[in-house]
């Protein structure tokens, strides 16, 4: 039997391809194993971006709230459900829900790509909103933590 980790892998790279019907189909099995909390949640987070991609945000926004409202989970993980909110709330054009729940992300996320995407993103909402201060902040942030992530993969990489 495939693992919950591994189904959950499948499912993400399904994602990024745009294959959200296959992806889904990944998650829901991983999610059906019951793993640890950490790794369930993230699965939770992942198939809630599927389920916003193919037409349910408020299911979405439901599956992430939920796991959020759950005992003894990584900051990490707190931070990843927070951007799937942040990022529902975004897609949907709740402006002021995306830019709280990016800012409940920002302090939980340690890792340099997701804080790069977590003030991109955030960053365009606040352009969209005619806010130029703060999107110019959140860009300048972002290339901050872009730059350290590929310090940190040629450092790891040689």
């Amino acid at each position: 039997m495939t693992t919950a980790e591994e189904l959950h892998r499948r499912g993400v790279r399904a994602l990024n391809r745009g294959r959200h019907a296959v992806a889904r189909r990944f998650l829901e099995e991983a999610r059906a194993q019951r793993a640890e909390p950490d790794l369930g949640a993230r699965v939770e987070a992942s198939l809630a971006y599927a389920l916003s991609e193919t037409g349910d945000p408020h299911g979405a926004l439901e599956l992430c709230r939920t796991a959020l409202s759950r005992e003894g989970l990584e900051p990490g993980t707190r931070g990843v459900l927070y951007r799937q909110i942040a990022l529902v709330e975004m897609l949907r054009g709740e402006g002021e829900a995306a830019i709280e729940a990016f800012g409940h992300a920002v302090g939980l996320t340690d890792d340099p790509v997701g804080r790069g995407n977590i003030h991109l993103n955030r960053g365009n909402v606040h352009l969209q909103r005619g806010d130029l201060d703060l999107a110019g902040a959140d860009f300048a942030a972002a290339e901050r933590a872009f730059t350290e992530a590929i310090a940190e993969y040629e450092r790891i990489g040689n």
